[in-house]
């Protein structure tokens, strides 16, 4: 992974949103896993409970930890600032899934 800057927004209502903006990287290899997935077929609709036709899981999902793990770094510090209170122990993630919709208009 390289040193790319991750820029980032909070939003203040509600829950913790956080907007993230990925390096182009990231974006280019997400991009690209999930043409791979749509053209192997790796349909994912089953475990979904949405009604979207073009649901396809990621091939490699581990390969993608480096950049998920950036992320979720950026939303804890982000979390931590929105609730006031720092944790007492960091919370673990384990990255189960990970897929692609291909949405259409209407």
């Amino acid at each position: 992974m390289n040193d790319d800057k991750v820029t980032y927004n909070v939003l203040n209502w509600g829950p913790c949103v956080v907007q993230v903006k990925v390096s182009d990287d990231f974006k280019n290899k997400l991009l690209s896993g999930a043409e791979s997935a749509r053209a192997k077929k790796l349909d994912y609709t089953d475990k979904l409970a949405g009604i979207i036709k073009e649901e396809y899981a990621y091939e490699k999902k581990e390969d993608y930890l480096p950049e998920v793990a950036q992320c979720l770094g950026i939303y804890d510090v982000a979390f931590q600032r929105w609730k006031s209170d720092p944790y007492e122990r960091k919370p673990e993630y384990m990255l189960t899934a990970l897929w692609v919709n291909y949405m259409k208009q209407h």
